[in-house]
């Protein structure tokens, strides 16, 4: 049986629009707009945290990747120069001339 956690009241300031689709979500969910904003306040804090665990991940795999080649991190700079390099290479593949 679930331990039922200690419920705390807020007060939120949100914009129309934000509340109206609240509304609209908890009318399709069945739920009352509470219900709902407590769900989406959840379920947003839960993929949050496993975005940022997945981001965590795929830097530490570049970082190994990094290393296992021997190189450095690269600047700022650096991966603007690339980007550029390949945003010309590509838009010189569609347009050549």
């Amino acid at each position: 049986m679930p331990v039922a956690e200690e419920q705390v009241s807020i007060t939120l300031t949100l914009p129309r629009s934000v509340v109206e689709r609240v509304r609209k979500s908890a009318e399709k969910s069945h739920r009352s707009v509470e219900q709902e904003a407590t769900v989406l306040l959840q379920t947003g804090i839960s993929k949050g945290a496993a975005l940022r665990e997945s981001l965590e991940r795929a830097r530490s795999a570049y970082d190994a990747e990094i290393k296992r080649a021997g190189k450095s991190r690269p600047t700022t700079e650096e991966l603007w120069e690339q980007m550029r390099r390949i945003r010309e290479e590509v838009a010189n593949g569609f347009y050549p001339g």
